[in-house]
């Protein structure tokens, strides 16, 4: 199919492409994690809730529904959906097969004229 005229079927706000991060059976602590370092790091430059903050826990269903290898994820958060600056990230609740890794990295652009602080405020996400 053709993508010609898919600007307009999508609302302004609508992010297009979502980044996921797997994580090892810690996925709502590492969307927290980062929503609270980039709060504590930017503050008012992080934005409000809607910008940085959690959106979404959907859960893996209680029961025999899932297979043997996602037993011990019963009722667990399986996917968390939440916005850094604005960026909508999704961090997926499952196992140790794929480890985190530098690979996937942001950059932070604020502007040292508008924020005197700026540095200071970037160097504190690396803490």
């Amino acid at each position: 199919g053709s993508l010609r005229g898919m600007r307009q079927q999508v609302p302004a706000p609508y992010q297009r492409i979502v980044p996921a991060i797997w994580f090892d059976h810690d996925a709502l602590e590492g969307a927290r994690f980062h929503v609270e370092a980039f709060r504590s790091a930017l503050g008012d430059l992080a934005g409000d809730e809607a910008a940085t903050g959690l959106v979404t826990v959907t859960h893996y269903p209680t029961g025999e529904d899932l297979p043997d290898f996602q037993k011990d994820f019963a009722g667990a958060p399986l996917e968390v959906r939440y916005r850094v600056c604005g960026l909508e990230l999704s961090g997926i609740n499952a196992d140790g097969t794929f480890a985190l890794s530098p690979a996937m990295s942001v950059s932070v652009a604020i502007d040292a004229d508008l924020v005197p602080d700026a540095a200071e405020r970037v160097t504190a996400l690396h803490r």
